[in-house]
């Protein structure tokens, strides 16, 4: 029997316990009620052990998420600033204060206003950057990523999108890349290209590369013009549609070794067939193009010197034609002279005959 139910019962009936036989029934239930309420009671306390212990571990461990995500914004390249849905600065970085020079005061003011009227005057376009940020807070949920351009110079890149809490949007994360060095090196790497360009069109010499498999991967307007294809039809096809058989085997011969053991040949004049059928002569120079210390294909220069070659021959000829016609005159004039000495023998000796006779 429950101790409360017992000592009421000594109340009110005696040590005795002796309970009216039409009482015994509701007593009994009583007697249940009180142990149930004692169990219910240790469960209850139990719960609420349970549930500060696991209060505190959560507490603990959100702590610890907490440290683990500032220490995250701190680390990252990017200065990185949240404001929430009234416009009140809720949370930033060092780099995003050494990114944009802000002063502590305006920072503790948490007022976005304040910063962005601060900011305005460093840059290049401060109407349309405030422009873009007033219809990023008219559309809660858009998201942006454009470039921002400094009076001196530097180049941010900025992107923004909304912060949620589940499914709501409490606020907005503006995040701020420099992108000054690598705008810069765009910038280079485009002129530089534009310089390569400009060579490759402008040259004399038809320039080419190939592949490994000995596919062009590269080719300028002089090599379309001297082998009669277009730019497009060659790109990606073998080098092999241009020679006839028996200069092919050559031409394979010296690729095979500049992939392989890195030579490098000059002037190796040979014979190619145009896209119209017609053969020219090229010379061409050719080496191992490489990348990182690694051959990944060849690099060279051709040269057109069909004609040349032509003018080669008729010099040729032209000599040969004076050589005969020398060989020719000098033999004629060798003649001559021998009939010159045999005219003038035969005058001494009709001279030397008429005397004789005169003599007699």
């Amino acid at each position: 029997m429950h101790n409360l139910l017992k000592r009421q019962l000594n109340k009110y009936f005696g040590d005795s316990l002796q309970v009216p036989t039409e009482w015994q029934k509701f007593v009994e239930a009583v007697n249940d009620a009180y142990m149930q309420s004692d169990v219910d009671r240790g469960m209850f306390e139990r719960s609420l052990d349970i549930s500060s212990q696991e209060l505190l571990h959560t507490n603990s461990e959100m702590r610890s998420l907490i440290s683990l995500l500032a220490a995250t914004i701190e680390s990252t390249a990017d200065g990185i600033l949240v404001v929430n849905r009234e416009g009140k600065i809720v949370s930033f970085n060092h780099k995003f204060i050494e990114m944009w020079h802000i002063p502590q005061q305006i920072l503790n003011s948490r007022d976005s206003d304040q910063a962005l009227s601060f900011v305005l005057d460093q840059l290049e376009d401060p109407e349309g950057f405030l422009k873009k940020v007033r219809e990023l807070y008219a559309n809660p949920e858009a998201e942006s990523n454009e470039e921002i351009i400094f009076k001196d110079g530097r180049v941010f890149e900025r992107y923004s999108q909304p912060q949620r809490i589940g499914q709501t949007i409490v606020g907005r994360v503006w995040s701020f890349r420099d992108t000054t060095g690598r705008k810069l090196a765009e910038e280079e790497l485009k002129r530089s290209y534009e310089f390569q360009k400009r060579v490759m069109e402008n040259a004399t010499n038809a320039i080419y590369a190939l592949d490994l498999e000995g596919k062009f991967t590269l080719i300028n307007q002089r090599a379309s013009q001297i082998t009669g294809y277009e730019i497009n039809e060659l790109i990606g096809h073998p080098f092999s549609i241009l020679f006839p058989p028996q200069a092919l085997s050559k031409v394979n011969e010296i690729f095979i070794q500049i992939i392989t053991q890195g030579i490098t040949v000059s002037q190796f004049e040979i014979e190619l067939i145009r896209k119209d059928g017609k053969t020219v002569v090229i010379t061409f120079s050719a080496g191992p193009l490489l990348q990182e210390g690694k051959i990944i294909g060849a690099v060279g220069t051709a040269e057109d010197i069909t004609e040349r070659k032509k003018m080669e021959e008729e010099i040729k000829k032209r000599i040969k034609d004076l050589e005969d016609f020398y060989d020719m005159a000098v033999s004629r004039e060798i003649r001559m002279k021998e009939l010159k000495d045999k005219m003038k023998g035969l005058k001494e000796e009709l001279e030397k005959y008429k005397s004789h006779s005169q003599t007699y």
